[in-house]
């Protein structure tokens, strides 16, 4: 087949499933054979906030970025977190004479994964109930300070992970029950760090008074 074939066929396909499965599913046609990826076509582009000619991908400027599956060398699914907003996103690659494509599928499914907590709860009872309560306030303030932070979890140094204890701790999220083990799941660090961080920011707040 010809480039301008494959990307008529991939076109047609990306604007079915986004019919398919509503305004919270992008899908779009990017060009890999460029450096930048310009986005060749789009639909439902307020999922990411891009339009056709955006190099901006997916990844770019998340909170969180979880690799996730990656099944084959065309296919690979992943999790990004963008603006408080949960994206799962596969991506398929179509490699051939004169073109290079990606096919890609991003579902924003926030409201989904809340309604999960609402449901969760509905059948939770007790201490259960108060520690699933607990986990949503604080994964809620944990999101909205790695987002301001800016840094891919992955990327941060010691610095940047005592920044976001110490702003947890301005907001009392350590009272939260689980609240260190959670956050340190999602820091990807021990439990005893965290302790650790506590106490080195603990000291200093007491230097200072």
């Amino acid at each position: 087949m010809k480039a301008e074939e494959v990307f008529k066929m991939l076109d047609d396909i990306a604007k079915g499933i986004a019919m398919t499965f509503g305004r919270n599913c992008e899908t779009l046609i990017q060009d890999y054979s460029k450096p930048n990826h310009p986005v060749l076509s789009i639909y439902n582009g307020h999922v990411s906030g891009r339009e056709v000619g955006s190099s901006l991908e997916i990844t770019s400027n998340a909170s969180r970025y979880i690799q996730g599956v990656q099944i084959t060398d065309h296919l690979i699914n992943c999790l990004a977190m963008r603006n408080n907003r949960k994206i799962k996103t596969t991506s398929f690659n179509f490699r051939g004479e004169g073109y290079y494509y990606c096919l890609g599928i991003n579902y924003d499914f926030t409201i989904l994964a809340e309604t999960q907590v609402v449901l969760e709860s509905m059948n939770m009872v007790g201490e259960e109930l108060d520690i699933m309560v607990d986990q949503n306030y604080l994964s809620q303030i944990l999101d909205s300070i790695l987002i301001q932070i800016g840094i891919p979890v992955e990327e941060m140094k010691k610095e940047n992970r005592l920044e976001v204890i110490r702003l947890l701790k301005a907001q009392n999220a350590f009272s939260f029950q689980k609240s260190v083990p959670y956050v340190a799941e999602r820091l990807k660090l021990s439990r005893y760090t965290i302790y650790s961080y506590i106490k080195e920011l603990n000291s200093e707040e007491s230097s200072k008074k």
